[in-house]
């Protein structure tokens, strides 16, 4: 059963976004960064629990949450779709991605081989 979706997303608690940003502050990055190099992938194991990923999920049916909207197949990329969210980002998504609320700057929290890497090509 697919439940009604309110305009605007659903937050999640600030503790829960926190606690998310420092699991991955936390992720052995050198290890990332070597699986990286040799593979051209990398696993974290689980960041988020079921429920998170199921409230997520649940969004998607809300076109008022994202922006655009991506039919792969008008791009020649086979069946499917995906969807940018609009802004302000939800609380799980935007967590990772912000140093601070402080200071409202953008954190890059790739290890130091990665950001030097990315700046050379």
């Amino acid at each position: 059963m697919t439940r009604a979706l309110s305009a605007a997303p659903e937050r999640a608690p600030a503790s829960a976004a926190r606690a998310l940003a420092t699991q991955i502050a936390a992720l052995d990055w050198a290890s990332i960064a070597a699986q990286l190099d040799a593979y051209g992938c990398a696993t974290t194991g689980p960041l988020l629990t079921s429920q998170q990923c199921v409230g997520l999920a649940e969004t998607y049916a809300s076109d008022t949450l994202f922006r655009s909207r991506v039919v792969m197949a008008r791009h020649g990329f086979g069946r499917g779709e995906y969807k940018y969210f609009a802004y302000p980002l939800p609380e799980l998504v935007a967590a990772p991605n912000s140093c601070s609320r402080s200071s409202g700057r953008a954190c890059n929290r790739a290890p130091k081989s990665c950001r030097s890497r990315r700046a050379r090509a």
